[in-house]
């Protein structure tokens, strides 16, 4: 899955240029002396009317200035914990998607270690916590903000009945069950992640929100709504993956269903590591591609040890990091050009039906081998994005990608191979 970190992105290449300008010599200016403007009366009237809102609107309106303060201190906060803790430190697990046994309650870690107190309905509240820090499990009302990635792992677990609000409209989702409720209105539209209609999730009386960003998360504190981030940059190995879906299932019911996934998977990859065993290492690329920017995925992140797992040779191992992570175009050209497979998410290239399709965004990208006649090119298919509960599919039709010879009658589902 490609978790592009958002919220602390690469400068882009080329915009310090437009910064800096002609890099001229500055000359000095005498400041003009400031002229306070007069507003009419009839302007101000405007200005007053134009300012009136309704006093839910307000509430919101202060909420969310509220919220920008409050967002100030957390990325302070999450910038001191990311320059002074170590990966080798933080354990999924241990540290974050954590479950850890307390007197009278479970104490939730979440993506980025924020507590939350798990009970059972019932119990009495412990004590240091707030209202909106305190979780009745399993959950019965659930708002997935992030996507269909949490979306589709949680219907795989059995957790359906309780998501009553997502971020993705019914038109990008393949899953039935969201589809029908997002039709019969069951399962309710809220905005997309950049743009939630708070006052319809509030509405909704969730028991737990998965928040997209930590600009909502300091929404929800605020609106005193029960929140978990899902996405970390701390790690996204693939023992994070199963450490996230064991915390899932905690919190919906399913802790017997997490189990059998990691069981699943795990067995799955053992086999196919076995079947690969001593045929020559293919040469891989993960990678998604926009006309002047390329992202890959790090050597850390769980496609590239997936991809080592089966038999490739994961080209951009040494690059690090957890999440989808930008380099030059000149490195990608210089490092795609041994790779024999390439597998791009669709990025701004969904509609493309063939290698020169892509070529034309670029043409550049002509030397990589996988693009030519004799290499392999394949699009991440839209049921990808919310299979992740079907890794074990995933990754056999993966190494049918990297050994078609083992898998000669293989049809992809989760993958399409693009012509020349």
């Amino acid at each position: 899955m490609a978790d592009i970190n958002t919220e602390n992105p690469k400068k882009i290449p080329g915009h310090a240029q437009q910064e800096a300008g002609n890099n001229q010599p500055q000359t000095q200016e005498t400041e003009a002396p400031k002229v306070e403007p007069r507003l009419s009366t009839e302007a101000l009237l405007e200005m007053s009317q134009s300012i009136s809102t309704t006093k839910g609107q307000r509430r919101l309106i202060s909420v969310l200035v509220v919220s920008s303060v409050v967002l100030i201190l957390v990325a302070l906060a999450a910038t001191i914990l990311l320059t002074t803790r170590t990966k080798d430190v933080l354990v999924p697990g241990k540290d974050f998607y954590a479950i850890i046994p307390e007197e009278g309650y479970l104490l939730s870690l979440d993506a980025v270690g924020k507590r939350l107190a798990l009970i059972k309905p019932g119990d009495p509240s412990p004590k240091g916590f707030k209202p909106r820090e305190i979780v009745e499990i399993p959950v019965d009302r659930l708002v997935v903000g992030t996507g269909q990635f949490d979306g589709g792992l949680a219907i795989s677990l059995g957790m359906a009945p309780a998501i009553k609000g997502v971020t993705i409209p019914d038109t990008a989702w393949l899953d039935p069950v969201i589809d029908e409720g997002l039709s019969d209105g069951s399962i309710v539209f809220l905005g997309t992640d950049t743009a939630m209609d708070y006052e319809r999730i509030v509405a909704l009386e969730p028991d737990l929100v998965f928040a997209p960003n930590m600009e909502s998360m300091a929404v929800f504190e605020e609106l005193n709504l029960a929140a978990a981030r899902t996405y970390t940059v701390l790690d996204n190995s693939l023992n994070a993956r199963f450490a996230f879906v064991q915390w899932l299932g905690v919190i919906g019911g399913k802790e017997a269903e997490a189990a059998a996934f990691k069981e699943k998977v795990t067995t799955t990859l053992a086999e196919l590591e076995a079947k690969v065993q001593g045929l020559p290492e293919v040469p891989t690329v993960w990678a998604l591609i926009f006309e002047k920017r390329v992202f890959v995925e790090p050597g850390q992140n769980w496609v590239g040890e997936v991809v080592k797992m089966l038999g490739g040779r994961y080209v951009f191992e040494d690059v690090p990091g957890d999440s989808t992570i930008e380099v030059t175009l000149e490195r990608f050209i210089e490092s795609g050009k041994e790779a024999e497979v390439l597998i791009l998410y669709p990025g701004m290239l969904k509609y493309v039906t063939c290698k020169r399709d892509i070529i034309r965004t670029n043409s550049n990208l002509a030397t990589l081998k996988p693009l030519g006649p004799e290499g392999r090119t394949y699009l991440v298919e839209p049921l990808f994005y919310e299979s992740f509960g079907r890794l074990d599919e995933i990754a056999t039709e993966l190494a049918a990608i990297l050994h078609p010879e083992l898998f000669p009658d293989y049809k992809l589902v989760f993958f399409r191979e693009l012509p020349l």
